[in-house]
C-alpha cells in the first residue's frame, strides 16, 4: 500500500511539472541578431573609407575606397585599381587579382582571388 501511494505521488508530480512546461511561452528570438541583409552599393561613396580585417586569423588586410572608385588593398598582396560598379557591387578584376564586394550590414564582405590563392574577406570600416 505504502509503494502505492508514492506512485500515485510520483504520476501526479510528473503530470504537474509537464503541465508547467509545457505552459511556458517560447523565447522571442532577439530582432538585433537577425542575418544582414546585402545593400546595393550604389555610388563609391557608399563604400568610401578604409575597411579593415584580418585574413588566415593573423594577416591584417586595409582596403581603401577613394570617393572616386579607387580601391587599395595592403596586407596579403598590394593592389591599386579602379574599381566598378556592377549590379550593386563593387568590382575590381585583373589578370592577378579580383575582388568582388558587397555592403552586408555594417560590414564589407568580399570574396578575393590573389593568382591561385582565394580568400573571403569580412571588412568593418576604420571609425
Amino acid at each position: 500500500m505504502h509503494y502505492r501511494n508514492a506512485l500515485a505521488a510520483f504520476m501526479a508530480l510528473s503530470i504537474g511539472t509537464c503541465g508547467i512546461a509545457y505552459a511556458q511561452a517560447p523565447t522571442p528570438t532577439p530582432t538585433s541578431q537577425q542575418a544582414p541583409t546585402a545593400t546595393p552599393i550604389n555610388s563609391y561613396s557608399d563604400v568610401a573609407g578604409e575597411w579593415l580585417g584580418v585574413v588566415d586569423l593573423y594577416t591584417p588586410v586595409m582596403l581603401t575606397v577613394s570617393p572616386d572608385g579607387l580601391m587599395t588593398m595592403r596586407g596579403i598582396r598590394r593592389v591599386t585599381q579602379q574599381g566598378v560598379l556592377n549590379s550593386g557591387r563593387i568590382e575590381v578584376v585583373s589578370t592577378d587579382t579580383d575582388l568582388f564586394c558587397t555592403l552586408m550590414g555594417e560590414k564589407l564582405t568580399c570574396n578575393a582571388r590573389f593568382g591561385t590563392w582565394y580568400a573571403a574577406l569580412n571588412l568593418s570600416k576604420r571609425r
